[in-house]
């Protein structure tokens, strides 16, 4: 009932077509063409389109006239060409004529398109930030309910500074055009929307989805348990056929393991790794991975290992910086550094510094051990605690062990190690 209410509280934020686009106030947000220095303007020749395209294009420019969108101009400086492309639908996999099976686009329909090229070339560039997709994807997963609110043609809500206008002139077999408001394909177009996306945009209601518990974002789909990867996106590859012979003269085999290699590849590639970390009070929050270029393949395996951490600490240098991370460290740890380096930490001061001298002077190093000079002039190696229980259970049950008190254990025990504990 709260969402009915507030949905019937904003009914004039909801377009039912484009002749609803009040757009953007000028005076909140316009966009601008600022060109370079010595800029020279570019008339383009319209180009060739064949009269299915044609018909696309008609339709396109009087739905635009009739929203006032466009307008004819017949002596701007700048003229673009049209271009009509496919509508994006995924991909899947068909049978050709000879019974192959082979990747096919689906076309659904025709988009009109303007290159802006040359116009784009000259144009001074907008540096507003724009978002991350990973960590807009990071932001919005995890949650129990999701509301997408789609902009009906969000980029033709906002107006083009008037100055600028002529700058947006096209041709095409039906005359020559100019934008009121902002089209596809300018440079500086996202900057600009990503500056007003708040600022009164009218919705697209058969486009927006409430309450739901899962949705497609940036090609990824977001639910409660995390961000998943979209099956329409895999959908290609676990249609993908075995390979076959390319020539017919060609000898080519494929035996039953080469099969089962490939159908276990297939499902590496389709299915969302499950990352388990070792430790049970620890979760895993992230995962990525990078795919070699042919120099790092030649690593060898350390330097392999060592290019994982250079690249985990670069993508995730956002999260590392401002942070601090602590270890629990034995007792010893810096004298075993101090030892093996000879380098003190820089933290220190002198009075810290002098008293961890006159200890560190009781011990050597000698990789990968440690002992200590005990008094009764005998070098005894020093034993973490993961080894004690091994060594108390040897004098216990080994040959030459036995069951002794508590005392006798001690002296024979302490004679040859010294038992490290945190």
């Amino acid at each position: 009932m709260k969402l009915l209410k507030v949905l019937k509280e904003n009914k004039r934020a909801i377009g039912w077509s484009i002749s609803d686009l009040k757009g953007i106030n000028p005076l909140i947000c316009m966009h601008h063409i600022y060109l370079e220095e010595n800029a020279k303007p570019v008339r383009q020749p319209q180009r060739r389109l064949n009269p299915l395209m044609q018909d696309v294009v008609r339709n396109e420019v009087l739905k635009l006239l009739d929203a006032g969108i466009i307008y004819p101009i017949s002596d701007s400086s700048w003229v673009s060409p049209t271009q009509v492309v496919p509508k994006k639908s995924g991909i899947t996999v068909m049978k050709n004529d000879e019974g192959e099976l082979i990747p096919t686009r689906l076309t659904t329909g025709w988009r009109v398109c303007i290159d802006f090229r040359k116009l784009n070339a000259v144009t001074k560039k907008d540096h507003f930030p724009l978002p991350f997709l990973d960590q807009v994807l990071e932001r919005v997963a995890g949650h129990d309910y999701y509301c997408f609110l789609d902009g009906y043609s969000g980029y033709f809500q906002i107006a083009i500074a008037l100055e600028d206008q002529e700058k947006t002139t096209f041709t095409c077999p039906f005359g020559t055009y100019a934008y009121r408001r902002m089209p596809f394909g300018l440079c500086n177009a996202p900057a600009t929307f990503q500056r007003c996306i708040e600022k009164d945009l009218v919705l697209n209601w058969e486009k927006c989805h409430f309450m739901a518990t899962s949705g497609v974002v940036l090609g990824h789909i977001i639910s409660k348990e995390g961000i998943q990867v979209d099956p329409a996106k895999i959908e290609l590859i676990s249609k993908l056929p075995s390979p076959t012979t390319v020539k017919e003269d060609a000898e080519f085999i494929w035996t039953k393991a080469c099969q089962e290699a490939f159908k276990r590849l297939k499902s590496l590639l389709t299915t969302a790794p499950i990352v388990k970390g070792r430790m049970e009070n620890h979760i895993w929050l992230y995962y990525a991975s990078k795919t070699l270029n042919e120099a790092q393949k030649n690593y060898t395996t350390t330097e392999k290992e060592l290019l994982a951490v250079v690249f985990a600490l670069d993508k995730f240098r956002n999260y590392l910086l401002g942070t601090s991370i602590w270890k629990k460290l034995p007792w010893f740890a810096n004298i075993v550094n101090y030892l093996a380096t000879g380098e003190l930490p820089s933290e220190w001061n002198m009075e810290t510094k002098k008293y961890f001298l006159s200890r560190a002077k009781h011990y050597a190093w000698d990789d990968p051990y440690l002992y200590k000079f005990c008094p009764n002039q005998i070098m005894r190696r020093c034993v973490p605690e993961d080894e004690q229980q091994d060594i108390l259970r040897m004098c216990h049950e080994g040959a030459c062990g036995g069951h002794f008190c508590l005392k006798e254990d001690f002296n024979k025990n302490s004679t040859e190690w010294i038992l490290l504990a945190n």
